[in-house]
This record gives C-alpha cells, structure tokens and sequence, in this order.
C-alpha cells in the first residue's frame, strides 16, 4: 500500500470513496469520506467532509472494486437510456411541429392576401401599406398611426380598429393566380366606419417593398388595358410613385399631360361660350 499518497482518492470494499490523509501505525490510515454536494450554481460535486476516520489499509485501495464499478456502470447506462428516450420525445415533438407549421403555411398559400395572417397574431406587425379609398394613394404607416383608434379629437383610446380579410374575386393591382383575400381596416373599432384596403407588413423595409409591388402593378394594368384609358384616376398612384422613388411610365405621364390640355382647352372653350352669351345679352339690354 505505499502507493497510497496524502491526498488521494481512495476506495474501501463497498465501493464508498475517501480522501487519503495519512498512514498510522499498525496497519491503519486516517481518511477523509468524500460525499456527494450541492454547489451554489445549482449543480453537484464531490467534496471531502471533515470529520476522519481511522480505517485498516487491507480495507482500503486506489481502484474500485469491481461491484462498484458494475453499479456505475448499471446506473449510467440507465441515464443514457433515460436521456436517449427524452431525445426521441423531443424529436417527436420538433417533428409534430414542423408538421403543423408547414401544413398551416400551406394552407396559407393557397390564397394571396395571407401572407402575414400569423404575424399580426403574433403581434409582430409594425407597419401598414395603405390605399386611400378616394384618389387611389398608396403610402406606409406605422401601426400606431393606422390601427390605433382614436377619438374625435385625436386622442388615443387603447382600442384597436376592426381588421378584416375580405373577399375578392379581382385583384385590382396584380394578376390574379390564385384565389384572393385582402386586409381592409375600417374607421372605428367597431366596424361601424368605412373601409380602406391595405396590408399588413413586419418592418418599415417590406412595407415600403409592398407599396411599390402595388405602384407597380397598378402602372403595369393601365398600360395592357385595351379600353378607354382614364389616366386622370392615375394621379393618386403618380403622386405616391414620386414620394417612393418609383419610375412613372412616359406613356402615362404623356396620356395625363393630353388629358389635362384637352380638359383645359375645354374650360377655355367654355368659358369663352359663356363670356360670348353675357355680352351678347348685355348688348341687347337684357332682352330675349
């Protein structure tokens, strides 16, 4: 046993683990029981304790015995199998989910307008893209400029207006592929207002990215529209191309431009008609 050093580690026949302190006399030795702790992190270790006791050095040796090592061995084994069937839980679960996400996106998919539906559930919209009902703008606000509602006089009042998804068997900015929805945002909370078209986005970037698709398409139909070209309801979309930095096409530039010199040669006329009446009257002393 002179092996054994001041400070080692220890076993008696049952497989119990000590620090090595000192020989004594006689055959014996002053260990130290090594116990099993809790640290302050929460976690475990191995600790000498402080009280000693005197043990005969036939008792004790440097390697385990081979009962111990069995019981180690058993145990760790029994962890590994408790471990590799927490793994297989958890991958059965990870799988489940991944099941349930792809079959709800593609649900999702099989209609345009959907896109951000488990966002604004989620509560991860920041922006909206908007079409103004009236002159056909398109611009991008922030949710708490669109969604909060307000009162008469501006003040917030913590309530939300009524987002719906409406039906559409026409989408008015894009070719239609596939069976449409789109968001409308009603005036007041309780769907009791009008409604204006727009779409939800999760940042200012793809809000902006949105308007522009919309510009853009709506810029695209006015050019293949084979009927009566109405350039005048295009000033909304021209005036939010320009905020948004969006190439206008010439040609719709060029059909405004005619538009409003027809329409103001038109008012000229009108008003030279007008003026040739009044005079012609005041030439007649009012008479008919």
């Amino acid at each position: 046993m002179s092996d054994i050093q001041p400070g080692h580690t220890v076993y008696d026949r049952s497989g119990l683990t000590y620090e090595f302190v000192e020989a004594l006399s006689n055959n014996r030795a002053l260990v130290r029981p090594i116990l099993r702790v809790w640290t302050y992190e929460g976690g475990e270790e191995d600790a000498p304790a402080e009280a000693v006791e005197i043990v005969s050095m036939g008792d004790i040796s440097r390697t385990k015995p081979i009962a111990s090592i069995d019981a180690e061995i058993s145990l760790a084994a029994d962890k590994l199998a408790s471990i590799r069937a927490e793994i297989r839980e958890a991958e059965a679960g990870l799988s489940a989910a991944q099941k349930s996400a792809v079959e709800r996106i593609t649900k999702l998919q099989k209609f345009n307008g959907l896109e951000r539906l488990e966002d604004y559930l989620d509560g991860a919209i920041t922006h909206f893209v908007v079409q103004d009902p009236y002159y056909n703008k398109v611009s991008v606000k922030t949710f708490e400029e669109f969604a909060a509602h307000t009162d008469d006089r501006g003040r917030a009042t913590g309530e939300i207006k009524l987002l719906c998804l409406f039906g559409s068997t026409k989408d008015y900015w894009r070719a239609q592929q596939l069976p449409s929805v789109e968001w409308r945002m009603n005036h007041y909370y309780d769907g009791s207002g009008s409604w204006t078209k727009c779409q939800p986005a999760c940042s200012e970037e793809e809000a902006v990215l949105v308007a522009k698709e919309w510009l853009k398409s709506a810029f695209d139909a006015y050019l293949i529209d084979t009927g009566d070209k109405r350039p005048w309801l295009m000033e909304g979309p021209i005036q939010s191309a320009e905020k948004l930095d969006i190439e206008v096409p010439q040609q719709l530039l060029a059909d405004l431009k005619a538009h409003k010199g027809k329409a103001a040669a038109a008012n000229v006329e009108k008003a030279r008609k007008a003026l040739a009446e009044a005079e012609a009257l005041a030439s007649t002393g009012g008479a008919a």
